[in-house]
């Protein structure tokens, strides 16, 4: 992963962990990806599996194969863009694109 795509992923780990406990829980993941303008069928499930050690939160290591994800076309269908009210972290998302 190259250094700048390292500090997108810190910007938006921090931007996800609402509650700064260093962990993102599936409330803070789906409602930054709600509000970023992000939808998918089964974000419960998305996130179980980026959650490899299965302890109910996502650390930054777990964020980052959810970065990955969103750099690769194949599995960038996963999630679908819709409008979205919150410019500054729709901007996040779409770097990553």
């Amino acid at each position: 992963m190259k250094e700048e795509q390292k500090r997108v992923a810190e910007s938006l780990f921090e931007a996800m962990d609402a509650d700064k406990n260093k962990r993102i829980s599936i409330d803070e993941f789906t409602a930054f990806l709600g509000f970023a303008g992000y939808q998918s069928e089964d974000l419960a499930r998305l996130f179980e599996s980026l959650d490899a050690d299965k302890n109910g939160d996502l650390n930054f290591k777990e964020l980052l194969t959810f970065v990955y994800m969103l750099g690769n076309k194949k599995c960038r269908r996963i999630l679908k863009s819709r409008e979205s009210n919150d410019a500054p972290q729709r901007e996040v998302i779409l770097y990553l694109n």
